[in-house]
């Protein structure tokens, strides 16, 4: 009788005569500014691996793992994980590896347990139950805030994230960093653990005791160079199939049908998701009764998570800008119907012609009822509401997450940086439309219950709704273009909140003598004109309406070039370290 038994040093042993390349580099380099973070870097990484990087703060573990991730351009020289280029296809690279930052920071509005719940939808190979367990493991409070967690406990909490995930590749930046030392045994058992599954991993330290105890081989690194050299990982694609089934769907055999999620509806459609290779699949599919078959990478279609996530940072501004835009015109015609117009015509005609040319209305249409409801629409209650949610939300899209340390994980996820763009872009237009929406609604309550001595039509107030719009979202546009470019919101809230305020000075100041009326081209509120399309309504709908036009697509047209620009350069850009 023979006894069966596999030690710590047997399982590296095995896993050291793996031999097929996984991830490679040649002549890798990045600087900046003249600073070679790393340089002529060329290695080789084998499946099966546990893989170390070993060297002093600054050597260029970082920078090497962040090249590698596909969030730095090389300066020179290529890297490849699985024969994909890791910044061209860094889409198809983020769906086979799973990421830990050296400084891994969460959103901070989200409790622990949605943080999970989150990331186990938002990839493929996410278990939400296996998260759950590693939390339980590392004694996390799931119930509270990550604002509220210390560093260590939200370090915990994206170990938690990153360790449950079921892939090929695993890289740890630092992966001990601010734990004490019994979590960094776990931390290190847990990483044996995968290793023992199968899973490859790349592991930077800069403690030498455990390098040693968990990994197969190690690169040094020092200065930007790599003394001795090797990398890791297995990186197998998953599927997404879908189909009509025509007839009964029948069991997939026994060799293949571990990992497989299937899922069918009512209507016949089945949805087939494959934790592998395809290939092994091809024979039992040929055999499936399945009409229109359409077979995609998992990873490379918009996440629903996504979708999730814009929606939960956007609805309490939303909805607090939404309720106060109602309000507040519902009140201003209320307030308008106490006024005596007749001796608002009469003071009004006391002011000066400039004075009164700021208005943007003749004072015979001022003065009427729809014209002093119209006012409402250039108040800086709306004005300054529709420029809250239009840069609060454009400039949290790129700096806002650079700014709060929670990019690298998202973009981490098998998910194109223009979907996490397009996403939260929509979530932003749409949010634009229903609080315009909810401006006119408040005017329509407000004509439609208050007695205001004379008929008006809700309809009169529309074209400078979709005014209202139009100005919101290319604020939107401009906001989203300053924050794809920078690394701070801070900063971004100021360009831009700088940049309204200086197009209000260059309004106020057209309208003040003809001398500088010319001033309103160079601004665009010069196409914001509510009092103006409210004033046309009265004499002529379809002469309002083909203004409104004119100005709605010049905003409209700026707003998308503004979206355009932010998409190629958040696509190209360096993916800076958490700040």
């Amino acid at each position: 009788m023979s006894t069966d038994f596999t030690t710590d040093q047997g399982m590296k042993a095995n896993r050291e005569t793996a031999t097929k390349t996984l991830v490679e580099t040649h002549s890798l380099g990045k600087t900046y500014d003249g600073f070679a973070a790393l340089q002529d870097c060329s290695l080789q990484v084998f499946e099966g691996e546990v893989f170390g990087l070993l060297g002093p703060n600054g050597a260029g573990k970082t920078t090497l793992i962040r090249l590698l991730m596909g969030f730095l351009h090389p300066t020179h020289g290529s890297a490849t994980i699985a024969g994909l280029d890791c910044y061209h296809d860094s889409l198809a690279v983020h769906s086979k590896v799973s990421y830990l930052p050296g400084e891994a920071r969460l959103f901070r509005q989200m409790r622990g347990h949605e943080v999970l719940r989150f990331f186990a939808k938002a990839r493929p190979g996410g278990n939400l139950q296996r998260s759950l367990d590693l939390a339980d493991q590392l004694e996390l409070d799931l119930s509270r805030l990550v604002a509220n967690c210390s560093t260590g406990m939200r370090h915990k909490l994206a170990l938690a994230v990153v360790m449950a995930v079921d892939c090929p590749l695993m890289i740890l930046d630092e992966p001990t960093a601010n734990l004490d030392p019994t979590v960094r045994g776990t931390v290190l058992d847990l990483v044996s653990d995968a290793a023992a599954r199968g899973q490859t991993i790349i592991l930077s330290s800069h403690v030498l005791s455990e390098i040693e105890q968990v990994c197969d081989r190690v690169s040094i690194l020092r200065k930007g160079e790599l003394v001795a050299t090797q990398l890791m990982s297995d990186l197998r694609r998953q599927h997404r199939i879908r189909g009509q089934l025509t007839g009964p769907l029948t069991d997939p055999p026994e060799d293949i049908a571990n990992g497989l999620e299937i899922q069918k509806r009512d209507d016949g459609q089945v949805v087939i998701l494959t934790p592998g290779e395809l290939s092994p699949l091809l024979g039992w599919l040929a055999t499936l009764p399945l009409e229109e078959v359409h077979i995609e990478p998992v990873g490379f279609r918009m996440n629903g998570t996504l979708w999730t996530k814009a929606i939960i940072e956007a609805r309490l501004l939303f909805a607090a800008a939404a309720l106060l835009l109602f309000a507040f015109m519902w009140i201003f015609v209320w307030i308008t119907s106490l006024v005596d117009l007749q001796a608002l015509q009469t003071f009004l005609k006391t002011f000066p012609p400039d004075i009164i040319g700021v208005i943007g209305a003749p004072i015979d249409e001022v003065a009427t009822v729809a014209g002093r409801i119209g006012l409402g629409y250039v108040d800086p209650v709306i004005i300054f509401t529709s420029a809250v949610w239009a840069i609060s939300r454009g400039s949290d899209v790129v700096s806002g997450e650079i700014s709060r340390g929670s990019m690298e994980m998202l973009l981490a996820l098998p998910i194109r940086r223009l979907a996490v763009l397009f996403t939260h872009a929509t979530v932003t237009i749409v949010g634009a439309g229903l609080l315009a929406a909810s401006a006119w609604l408040g005017t329509m309550m407000g004509v439609t219950t208050i007695d205001l001595g004379e008929s008006v039509s809700p309809m009169a107030f529309l074209p400078a709704a979709t005014n209202l719009f139009s100005l919101t979202f290319f604020v939107a546009g401009v906001a989203t273009m300053a924050s794809a470019m920078d690394s701070y919101r801070w900063r971004t809230i100021g360009f831009v909140g700088g940049f309204y305020v200086l197009g209000l000075i260059l309004k106020v100041m057209s309208r003040t003598t003809e001398q500088l009326g010319f001033l309103r081209y160079f601004t665009f509120l010069g196409a914001y004109e509510p009092q103006e399309l409210i004033t046309k309504t009265l004499h002529s709908t379809h002469d309002a309406w083909m203004t409104a036009l004119q100005y709605n697509v010049i905003l409209l047209a700026m707003g998308v070039a503004a979206y355009v620009v932010a998409a190629v350069v958040f696509n190209r850009r360096d993916l800076p370290a958490p700040i």
